[in-house]
């Protein structure tokens, strides 16, 4: 309370409602006697008003409307003030009945009071929220981009998460963009207006829409969409020409897998408090174009990763080994179906074998080697300490000598942090396969 009194924007609106509350009581007697007011009524005015004005006030109070972000005001104030505008007019009319019985006092004007109290107290913060919005600067914020600028936006889909995109992007003079119209399937949308931008047409016709409006970028905002539906969508957008982003869904968003201002993700470099470090992707393309690529666990969650990342840079062939059949079958569909690349094979098989070695680097003459077959789970190694020395060890040290044996230009060995100063087997086994790499 002390802190809100020593903040003149809370000074600047309580006398604003005062001058408001005032104003309307004197209002519902002109309307309710055509403007024509007599003495009596004057009298009745003096009367009433400085204690009506006090009650309003410490009802708005108790009902937080003093205790808000007034450029925030939304429905959520509007029901407050409804809520505290019946309390106040409740009471007037008690107190008159209590206290005179309404004689030489119309019940009507009361009645009017609490219409035009209500009015009043939305349309005054609803200002302060028009104002900010025209006027950031005005509240410390960077003023609005110019509308050259800005992204010229096509929405695709016209629902509950489009509305909140385009509060977003009017309530956030930073966001780049500028809202052009909606495309939705649902036929009773189209003509229609959201915050006054129309519904165009259906999303099947996204390429027309987009050269008749001159929209830059394309947003689809349908999280509730079936697969379906999506991919279809997912389609149009890509027949355009145009770039595409998807909104994530507010489950998503609850889940702390997204923010709401993608809107974009968490990064790690907000966490890392330090600079990022960025890859050198140019020197990953001379290293990886045209080359034939060994991936060895090519089926785990690093080694499917690796695969991933590969596919960017044009590698000539690629070799996927793994020891495991589901997971090297997982990433054959993978590389297969998503991202229909076919210049590759797969072997079932593990590192330690040495004629297995043999007859892959014999046949395909790996340039570049990725090793990432290894045991990693700590407490399992742990209990199985024998199995990290033959797989970690004695297969890396095997597949080292068979790339030096067939001049493989480069191997890279997938370590981990736990290879430094290791306090468990696993990774005393890995600094063991660092340490033969670096002989090597």
């Amino acid at each position: 309370m002390l802190k809100q009194l020593q903040n003149y924007k809370f000074w600047l609106i309580l006398a604003a409602d005062i001058v408001l509350l005032c104003s309307v009581h004197i209002l519902a007697y002109l309307v309710r006697f055509e403007g024509a007011l007599t003495p009596a009524h004057w009298h009745n005015i003096q009367l009433v008003l400085p204690w009506l004005l006090a009650f309003k006030l410490i009802t708005l109070y108790l009902f937080g409307l003093y205790q808000g972000m007034w450029r925030y005001s939304g429905v959520v104030d509007m029901i407050a003030a409804f809520k505290a505008t019946l309390v106040v007019t409740a009471l007037a009319l008690s107190a008159i009945l209590l206290f005179n019985r309404f004689e030489g006092f119309s019940r009507s004007v009361f009645l009017l009071d609490g219409i035009f109290t209500f009015l009043a107290v939305c349309s005054s913060r609803l200002a302060v929220r028009l104002f900010y919005q025209k006027f950031p600067q005005a509240f410390g914020n960077h003023p609005s981009l110019p509308s050259a600028s800005k992204k010229k936006l096509l929405i695709l889909g016209a629902g509950d998460a489009a509305e909140k995109v385009v509060r977003e992007v009017r309530d956030n003079p930073d966001l780049p963009y500028e809202i052009l119209g909606f495309l939705d399937d649902d036929a009773n949308k189209i003509g229609k207006r959201i915050h006054g931008i129309p519904v165009l047409s259906s999303t099947d016709n996204v390429r027309e829409a987009a050269e008749r409006t001159g929209a830059q970028e394309l947003l689809i905002a349908m999280p509730a969409a079936d697969k379906e539906q999506i991919n279809r969508v997912v389609e149009s957008c890509r027949k355009s020409g145009l770039p595409y982003k998807t909104l994530p869904g507010m489950g998503e968003i609850i889940n702390d897998k997204v923010s709401i201002r993608s809107i974009r993700e968490v990064s790690y470099k907000d966490l890392l408090g330090r600079p990022q470090a960025r890859l050198e992707n140019q020197r990953i393309l001379e290293t990886i174009r045209g080359k034939t690529v060994l991936i060895t666990g090519a089926g785990g969650s690093i080694g499917s990763e690796l695969c991933r990342q590969i596919l960017r840079f044009d590698p000539g062939f690629l070799v996927f080994l793994d020891a495991n059949e589901e997971n090297l079958y997982r990433a054959e569909m993978e590389v297969l179906h998503e991202h229909d690349y076919r210049s590759y094979v797969t072997v079932l098989g593990r590192v330690q074998h040495m004629d297995l070695l043999h007859s892959v680097f014999q046949e395909y003459r790996p340039d570049v080697v990725l090793h990432a077959a290894a045991h990693k789970h700590v407490p399992l190694i742990e209990k199985n300490p024998w199995e990290a020395v033959y797989n970690n060890v004695i297969a890396s040290h095997r597949l080292m000598k068979a790339a030096a044996s067939y001049q493989a230009e480069r191997f890279i060995l997938v370590s981990t942090d736990k290879a430094v100063r290791p306090t468990n087997v696993m990774g005393a086994s890995k600094r063991l396969a660092e340490m033969l790499l670096q002989a090597h």
